[in-house]
């Protein structure tokens, strides 16, 4: 991977950046086949950008134990040649706290869902998994979560294409792949890259669906040059819908 860390750029970014809006670029893997421990998020790798300029201002990563894993394990002598003792493995509960504590130490008001967007390649993370997620760990959907923007939606209207994931969004834009595909960290990267020359074309983020609120779509502009321009906060732009 690229890097699992949470302090590749100097903690906070630019000073200037804590006060514009946030784009948190996220891109969990794990959970697609129906296999006890195989249907759970495994990585939840996020990534904190300038909402005006795209400049990476942090990073978050956190590698999940399953829950049937717990179950699993449950009632083993702690010298169980079973249980790797030097894992860094976290439940996701705790996962997702340490992403909200993160979060507001990098200068993310979490409570002021205005001021920040998570940007995802597709509907399924926020819309599928992290939902799916919360009721087998047992804890409510963060608010955090309540919207989201899927960069592939944002993405196609912007350039008039019909890209179908990030292979074909990098490829749209000539931008090469960096590190391995499908280790979270490294799509998150690219991902992330993506978003940055978006926004350097004049591109706006706006939130597309969200998985406990009804999707609506980006607005088509009703000009080429209002498509292309950013809106009056910067790269972020608010169509929340409610419940």
């Amino acid at each position: 991977a690229i890097t699992a860390g949470s302090k590749v750029v100097t903690p906070g970014g630019d000073p200037v950046s804590r006060n514009r809006p946030a784009l948190l670029v996220l891109d969990v893997e794990g959970g697609a086949n129906d296999v006890p421990g195989e249907d759970e998020i495994i990585e939840l790798p996020v990534i904190l950008l300038d909402g005006v300029t795209g400049i990476e201002r942090a990073r978050f990563h956190r590698f999940i134990r399953p829950t049937s894993w717990d179950s699993l394990l449950k009632g083993l002598p702690k010298d169980s040649p079973k249980l790797n003792k030097g894992a860094r493995t976290v439940s996701f509960a705790k996962a997702v706290q340490h992403l909200e504590e993160w979060m507001t130490k990098e200068g993310v008001n979490v409570a002021d869902t205005s001021g920040y967007l998570f940007v995802t390649c597709g509907n399924w993370d926020i819309g599928t998994i992290i939902p799916k997620q919360c009721k087998k760990s047992k804890i409510a959907l963060p608010a955090f979560w309540g919207s989201f923007s899927n960069i592939k939606t944002v993405f196609n209207l912007q350039y008039n294409k019909k890209a179908s994931g990030m292979k074909d969004m990098l490829r749209s834009l000539r931008m090469p792949l960096k590190g391995v595909h499908h280790l979270g960290m490294d799509d998150t990267a690219n991902l992330a890259g993506i978003v940055r020359k978006m926004l350097s074309d004049g591109g706006s983020f706006e939130a597309t669906g969200g998985a406990a609120a009804r999707k609506q779509q980006p607005r088509p502009a009703a000009s080429e040059g209002a498509a292309r321009g950013a809106p009056p906060q910067g790269g972020v732009r608010r169509l929340y819908s409610s419940p």
